[in-house]
């Protein structure tokens, strides 16, 4: 029994003898509706301090979700912040390697016309052949790092998509359980409060008739 159910259990029952012993009846007639009254506002009590209770829970779970739903989208939100460096580098690497790479191309043109230069002797223009192989190398590495560059950028916008989808799940929670207006007021528990707290005010007007 929690806290708030025991303290509002004692109360029910010392407010339902007191409704009872306010309206005058005398020794002999107060004893029944004495223990009725007692009885009733015991079990309203009860069932009040145990609402009362619930809701403390509710409200401290609610708290505590709220800070982890809190530190989640910080998380998240820190994250995007790395992810958006991260990209921002390797888009200046990749126009780096553009620069580069239009370089190379004017190299290697330049290496083939020499390479196949009838003017020039068989031993200079192995050597230009030799340089087309090494310039047709790099050409390639450039495209291959451009390329790994281009898919990496691909995935950190992925990830960025993926943690905005879940900065917005996560802000949203879930309300799907929860109920509203009249629907939020009529529940077993309700219900039985009103029913006890009903009960101790017939005792207390019919024993004031009576009297």
């Amino acid at each position: 029994m929690g806290l708030w159910q025991t303290l509002c259990t004692c109360a029910g029952c010392a407010i339902g003898a007191a409704c009872v012993i306010m309206t005058g009846g005398t020794a002999y007639a107060v004893v029944v509706p004495l223990l009725v009254a007692s009885g009733g506002g015991a079990i309203a009590g009860n069932l009040i301090g145990s609402k009362l209770d619930q809701e403390e829970t509710k409200t401290k779970n609610q708290t505590k979700d709220l800070e982890i739903r809190g530190q989640t989208i910080e998380t998240l939100k820190k994250d995007n912040e790395k992810l958006h460096t991260e990209i921002n580098e390797l888009k200046n690497r990749h126009e780096e390697l553009d620069t580069e790479e239009k370089q190379k191309e004017k190299e290697l043109e330049h290496a083939k016309n020499k390479a196949n230069d009838s003017s020039l002797s068989e031993e200079e223009r192995t050597k230009w052949r030799r340089k087309v192989v090494v310039l047709e190398e790099e050409l390639g590495n450039i495209r291959n790092e451009k390329k790994e560059i281009a898919d990496k950028i691909k995935d950190l916008n992925n990830r960025i998509k993926d943690n905005n989808k879940n900065i917005t799940s996560v802000g949203k929670g879930s309300d799907d359980g929860d109920k509203k207006g009249i629907m939020a007021f009529l529940t077993l528990e309700n219900i039985l409060i009103c029913l006890a707290i009903y009960v101790v005010w017939q005792v207390a007007i019919k024993d004031d008739r009576r009297y």
